[in-house]
């Protein structure tokens, strides 16, 4: 009984304590793109991307048997026309994105595309945003203007914090609404 307690203590732990997804990006010069993940306060720290995977022959899928059928599309067309499980699912997107705790370090754009007055438009459009994100961040945020040539560049640094407690509670609060279940009882299954 007491090491069931002790066992379960420790998950509860582990899953309280942050985790935090590092990545770096930049595609010039040398490419260079690395995620990786830390547990523990950076205790443990795995490589997510890329992955050190070993070539291996690829080989053509086979085409299943089963056609997509109308009554397919319109069984799940049905559920776009659910204005409660939309709602649901716009709650759900809001309430992951907002458990997120993003932090950029290092931000660097060059846009440029090949008409210089294209890109003029495209920077009427990018340069007041990149004012705005400028004025909300005290990092090193960079965006500019290529008008010579066509060019994009990007280099980027940062973390994302998560608490994994916090994203099974918000998983589950959706797959168990009252909403995701009627719709799955009611309209997927009894459409089959």
């Amino acid at each position: 009984m007491l090491t069931t307690f002790i066992i379960f203590f420790l998950i509860f732990l582990l899953l309280i304590i942050p985790s935090e997804i590092y990545f770096e990006f930049n595609n010039s010069g040398n490419p260079d793109r690395n995620i990786y993940l830390t547990i523990l306060f950076g205790l443990f720290r795995f490589k997510i991307y890329p992955k050190n995977v070993p070539a291996t022959k690829i080989t053509k899928a086979k085409k299943s048997g089963g056609k997509s059928s109308r009554s397919d599309v319109y069984k799940y067309s049905k559920l776009l026309r659910n204005s409660k499980l939309l709602d649901k699912i716009y709650c759900s997107i809001r309430s992951f994105l907002y458990s997120l705790k993003p932090s950029i370090n290092y931000f660097y754009l060059r846009l440029g595309l090949a008409d210089p007055a294209d890109t003029g438009l495209l920077w009427g459009i990018m340069g007041p945003i990149s004012g705005i994100l400028y004025g909300l961040t005290d990092k090193d945020l960079v965006i500019e203007p290529d008008f010579l040539e066509t060019a994009f560049e990007l280099q980027t640094e940062g973390k994302i914090t998560i608490i994994p407690l916090e994203i099974i509670f918000i998983s589950l609060g959706f797959l168990l609404s009252p909403t995701v279940i009627k719709t799955y009882w009611f309209d997927l299954r009894g459409a089959r």
